[in-house]
């Protein structure tokens, strides 16, 4: 399945540069796993750099297009840095670094949680909201902190997301299916 899911990714990437004002193929991907209690899935995602895409593709083209990929494995935890230079974010402060001289090519791995918005409770949203009588500076830059690798992922040019595990993602209540929309 994660072959399957990158052999889409190189087939994507080919027509793209076949047809680069074409907006239905995609020029770079976000990999969701389910959520980090599933520890086994993101280890495994990330054998999907071993995919060879002449499988799927003419060698020569194939071999372009290895050299053209970059895959980036969004793991880390959020630093304790307090620098405001560097912020605290790693795997934002990594898609901000590898946006600045790419934008074709771009593939990001990484727990869905990480990149999930998580709804605010009517509360927060009075705290977060600068118009509020209730407003907080504090609690909105949080806000804005949490969501900042979510915004900056959506900024990314010809961006298509896969979700693997999409069945764990979904609960009979309906709301996680919203929450990953």
């Amino acid at each position: 399945k994660t072959y399957l899911m990158a052999a889409f990714i190189y087939l994507d990437l080919h027509f793209a540069r076949l047809h680069p004002g074409d907006s239905r193929f995609a020029r770079n991907f976000v990999v969701f796993a389910p959520q980090a209690s599933k520890t086994a899935i993101l280890p495994s995602l990330q054998t999907i750099r071993n995919f060879d895409p002449s499988w799927v593709l003419p060698a020569k083209d194939a071999a372009e297009l290895r050299r053209l990929v970059h895959f980036e494995i969004l793991d880390s935890l959020s630093s304790k840095r307090r620098d405001k230079l560097h912020g605290n974010n790693p795997n934002l402060e990594k898609v901000n670094r590898l946006t600045q001289t790419r934008d074709f090519g771009l593939v990001f791995i990484t727990n869905a949680e990480k990149v999930v918005m998580e709804k605010l409770s009517p509360e927060d949203q009075k705290i977060a909201d600068p118009s509020s009588l209730f407003y907080d500076e504090k609690k909105a830059s949080e806000v804005v902190k949490i969501n900042a690798l979510r915004e900056k992922l959506s900024q990314i040019p010809g961006i298509s997301v896969i979700l693997d595990e999409a069945h764990h993602v979904f609960s009979t209540s309906g709301e996680d299916e919203k929450k990953l929309k």
